[in-house]
């Protein structure tokens, strides 16, 4: 048995006495567990049956408990049947879980994860974590009896990866509702069986109802016994770009055997308690771009990757509540100039400040500490804004940074060109032709694709042609020869210094370089004072670029 547990961030060492006397009895530890709510927040379980490989050896085919919370934090496999016997359970699905069950059901009444029974009924919820990675295996090889997942009640889905296969009867059942909030759900019946028929999803009595899914697969219909709905406002797509609504005919048998995925910009879902959450695309490259203006939300998913501890751009549609935080450093553009030992721009952008929240509508550059931006509301509202000026303009006009709602493509005969930057270009002087260091057209972009720009990203412009870099002659440059500096020497990048500055006024930095064709920033190193390389995690105080004092 493990000694020592993952919850949330904080590892639980269990006392050696503890886990002896666990192991003689064969049952696992009870512990707090984070997750994402039906709200979109983030919650703690208490005294949730978290489940280890011991645990699962230890019995054997079958399973029975009362427990109200199953947890599964790491990767386990069971063959056997799970039987969940409480009223009302919540099943989590840690990060980075991976719970595979596989039974041969012999009877309607054992099935890889049961919840009540034929004379109690028994609902059941599976939840995720914030990045939504685990995952959730039921396999049914039985070819005559049970199900892969049953509930005599409700099943409800907000979250986690979760992959149901049967052979015998339904894949997933429930004598109630079966609604989806949420997460990855495929499902897939094997049978044969005609009279009657057995699906891939099926409510028995009632409705299957989807308000949201990351990514939903039926090989079946849900037939007569329950009417499928999708959300009013919800677009699925398949893997054609079919599109499928609640407007769809015949939508039982239109969405079978494809894999769907919501086509949105901005989609406002309605909660179990009539609040309102947010999900936003940050890689949408369509056509409809409706900010829901005034909407009110208690949570917020913007679904864009980042990569930690490397700076990217954004710009917000909404404004947060007071006491919100944001698991993210946010950078305004401050300046933009020349280089006074080079022939190079230099981009400043300085943080916000401790307690400060981001405006709606204003760029901004920003370094996350995961790879996914998170806003906690704190029990806030957050009010999407009627989209104004996303522009803010430094350097006396000469530069502006600009966000972007929409997908962006700049195309031949754009106005632009030459001086739109994807962040930040330098070293035009001689060769201000839009080849080097800005947004430029490839020879074969007709058949490669121009450059665009993802909606909620920023990007930087200069005002006009008048604003050129005063550049030495080419010899005169740090002593380099004429061949030396030439045109594939010149770098397509600008550095941009980022300022970190304390309530006494002391001044942190780091230094990143943005190629302006990729938008992606490469960080650079640091010095302290005495000339020696600091990590750019470090959190010395008193960073140094290329040995310069930069603590003021």
């Amino acid at each position: 048995m493990k000694l020592q547990r993952q919850i949330a961030k904080n590892r639980v060492v269990l006392a050696l006495p503890v886990a002896l006397l666990m192991a003689a009895n064969a049952w696992s530890a009870k512990q707090d567990t984070d997750y994402i709510d039906e709200n979109g927040s983030s919650k703690i379980a208490s005294n949730c049956l978290l489940l280890d490989q011991k645990y699962l050896n230890d019995h054997q085919n079958q399973i029975n408990t009362q427990s109200e919370c199953i947890a599964v934090n790491e990767e386990l496999t069971y063959t056997g049947n799970f039987h969940l016997t409480a009223s009302n359970v919540i099943f989590i699905i840690e990060d980075e879980a991976k719970f595979t069950i596989n039974f041969n059901s012999q009877s309607d009444d054992n099935h890889p994860i049961g919840v009540g029974s034929k004379t109690r009924s028994g609902n059941i919820k599976f939840f995720g974590q914030k990045n939504q990675t685990g995952s959730l295996i039921l396999n049914n090889t039985g070819t005559q009896y049970g199900r892969g997942l049953s509930a005599y009640g409700d099943i409800q889905i907000y979250g986690g990866h979760i992959t149901v296969t049967s052979s015998g009867k339904d894949a997933i059942w429930a004598q109630n509702n079966i609604e989806i909030y949420g997460g990855y759900v495929s499902t897939t019946c094997t049978s044969t069986s005609t009279k009657p028929v057995y699906v891939g999803i099926k409510s028995e009595t009632r409705n299957i109802n989807i308000k949201w899914a990351n990514s939903f697969y039926a090989n079946s219909d849900s037939t007569t016994h329950g009417a499928l709905n999708i959300a009013e406002g919800l677009i699925l797509k398949d893997e054609s770009n079919g599109t499928y609504s609640n407007s769809t005919a015949d939508i039982n048998n239109a969405i079978k055997g494809k894999t769907l995925t919501p086509d949105y910009f901005v989609q406002i879902v309605t909660n179990g308690d009539n609040t309102k959450r947010a999900i936003i695309n940050g890689n949408y490259s369509g056509t409809t771009t409706n900010i829901p203006q005034g909407t009110e939300v208690v949570s917020i998913d913007y679904n864009r990757t980042f990569t930690a501890g490397v700076p990217s751009t954004v710009v917000l549609p909404f404004s947060l509540p007071s006491g919100s935080s944001v698991n993210a450093k946010f950078y305004y553009l401050q300046e933009v100039v020349q280089k006074s030992d080079a022939c190079a721009w230099k981009a400043t952008l300085k943080n916000i400040g401790a307690g400060n929240l981001p405006q709606a509508n204003t760029p901004y550059a920003v370094l996350t500490e995961e790879g996914k931006l998170q806003f906690n509301l704190n029990g806030g509202k957050a009010t999407f804004q009627a989209p104004n000026d996303l522009t803010t303009s430094v350097s006396e006009g000469k530069w502006s940074f600009i966000g972007v709602y929409s997908y962006k493509v700049w195309e031949p005969g754009d106005t632009e060109l030459g001086l739109a930057y994807a962040f930040a270009g330098s070293n035009e002087a001689q060769i201000a032709k839009g080849k080097f260091g800005k947004i430029a057209i490839a020879a074969d972009a007709a058949t490669t694709g121009y450059p665009s720009a993802n909606p909620f990203r920023a990007y930087l412009r200069k005002k006009d042609n008048t604003v050129k870099l005063q550049c030495p002659q080419p010899q005169a440059v740090l002593g380099q020869n004429s061949a030396q500096y030439s045109i594939s020497n010149i770098p397509e990048t600008i550095d941009a210094e980022f300022v970190d500055e304390t309530e006494n006024g002391e001044k942190t930095t780091f230094m990143a370089r943005m190629n302006t064709r990729t938008g992606e920033f490469t960080m650079l190193p640091n010095y302290d004072i005495k000339g020696r390389k600091v990590n750019a995690s470090s959190k010395v105080r008193g960073a140094y670029y290329g040995k310069k004092v930069i603590k003021q």
